[in-house]
């Protein structure tokens, strides 16, 4: 499937639509079920915002905050093995062990001085993903 991050767009969908209907309706915020192509669309736009390096996001990801558990967000792994036919997890299992998530990641990236308008720009918060680069959390 050729996915086009800049359009934000896929062969099977228009991404910024689908999160607006997500994000309007998941009461999740930061830990919501999110599409990986939408992930990847967020991080290029983030990575090719003006002062944006490759080696300042890298650096992020490298982090001593990116690589420690628990992660700040409080996201848990989970499992499952189905999905209901509205692509949600059946009866997924949680298990307690604490694995970064994206919005640990954002935080890295501003906590390590990318612009919250960079992110923003990224993540729309508004009508699509809930990010408040406003208040990361900086260890």
């Amino acid at each position: 499937m050729r996915v086009n991050l800049i359009g934000r767009s896929s062969a099977t969908s228009a991404l910024p639509s689908s999160r607006k209907a997500l994000a309007a309706q998941d009461r999740s915020g930061l830990l919501q079920m999110t599409d990986e192509n939408e992930v990847s669309s967020m991080l290029w736009t983030i990575l090719n915002q003006p002062n944006v390096t490759v080696a300042t996001f890298f650096n992020a990801l490298g982090s001593t905050r990116m690589n420690n558990r628990p992660w700040s967000r409080g996201y848990t792994w989970h499992l499952w093995s189905q999905l209901d036919n509205q692509g949600r997890p059946l009866n997924p299992l949680d298990t307690g062990i604490s694995r970064p998530a994206l919005p640990d990641f954002l935080d890295a990236l501003v906590c390590g001085g990318v612009a919250v308008s960079a992110v923003d720009a990224a993540t729309l918060p508004s009508t699509q993903y809930p990010y408040p680069s406003t208040q990361p959390i900086c260890q």
